[in-house]
């Protein structure tokens, strides 16, 4: 868990930082060279950190749903797993 959170860390800075070397507005007086390769790794980035997102969300499922559930009032007891395959 802990990794991941490291990871998606990692990947926000790489975000952040390729966005400010390929940006045309944005800190004008800093850019990069090669900005294909920055635009590259950017891309690359931003699908990795939609995987890692996705992974986190699904490890924090059932936290998830006990809080829509405590905030909605609903008393019906279903797990993660279950939610998942009534879809």
């Amino acid at each position: 868990m802990y990794f991941l959170a490291v990871a998606l860390l990692i990947d926000m800075i790489i975000m952040a930082v390729s966005g400010i070397l390929i940006s045309k507005t944005i800190l004008t007086s800093v850019t990069a060279r090669n900005t294909d390769f920055w635009t590259n790794i950017h891309i690359s980035s931003a699908y990795l950190g939609l995987v890692l997102i996705s992974v986190h969300i699904g490890m924090h499922l059932n936290s998830i749903m006990c809080a829509f559930r405590k905030m909605f009032k609903i008393n019906i007891k279903v797990t993660g797993q279950d939610f998942l395959m009534t879809w």
